[in-house]
């Protein structure tokens, strides 16, 4: 089972083109993790409001990568989180799985 994954946060106004160079890094710590089809987002409408999706192979993948992110155990998340406002605690990880409608009625 595939999960689709979102990651949202708020970046610091004065972190922001520092945050924006650090993307390339961050999708290849998010693929060397497992994550696959890695996209970023921006807010339209919420200025410094980003999303990053991916797909992980299934919950106990997710389950792995989310407690990396919120912990203070990898020195790479710990210093993406310094990007963020409010830090670690303002990281909002979220999974989903498809509902699957072709056989519902």
């Amino acid at each position: 089972m595939s999960i689709k994954v979102f990651v949202e946060y708020k970046v610091k106004p004065e972190r922001r083109e520092e945050y924006l160079n650090s993307l390339p890094q961050l999708r290849q710590k998010l693929e060397s993790s497992g994550a696959l089809n890695v996209r970023f987002f921006a807010g339209t409408d919420q200025p410094l409001l980003y999303v990053e999706e991916f797909f992980v192979s299934g919950m106990e993948q997710y389950e792995t990568m989310k407690q990396a992110r919120i912990s203070q155990a990898d020195d790479f998340w710990v210093e993406q989180s310094k990007h963020v406002e409010g830090g670690l605690q303002k990281i909002h990880i979220w999974a989903f799985s498809e509902i699957e409608t072709e056989n519902r009625k």
